[in-house]
């Protein structure tokens, strides 16, 4: 959508925009924002031990990945931004979004 790719991080600490976290990608989740394709990099704190068994996004709870997309949903409600949440993609996908983003961004 033009702008750089997000990510969303799971973690129990609280934290700020621009801030640098250690995390681990395991997935993300598409979205049409505004009338443009967008992608959130789903991942976790990489350095908590509270999420060492999760690798694959298939690791977090149902109900983690309910709350993300309801808040997706809804985010954008309040400025009469319409927003349309798509599927959830596996690590390895995520992977490659990444590599695909970092190109086009070496490319400009």
């Amino acid at each position: 959508d033009g702008d750089p790719l997000d990510i969303l991080i799971i973690g129990t600490e609280p934290t700020y925009p621009g801030c640098i976290v250690p995390c681990r990608v395991v997935g993300y989740l598409t979205m049409i924002d505004n009338g443009k394709e967008d992608y959130k990099l789903i991942s976790v704190v990489d350095c908590d031990p509270r999420y060492d068994e999760v690798q694959e996004l298939k690791d977090v709870s149902s109900f983690t990945l309910k709350e993300i997309h309801n808040f997706f949903e809804n985010y954008k409600t309040l400025e009469d931004i319409e927003v349309t949440v798509g599927e959830y993609h596996e690590k390895e996908e995520a992977l490659k979004l990444i590599e695909d983003c970092r190109k086009a961004y070496l490319d400009k």
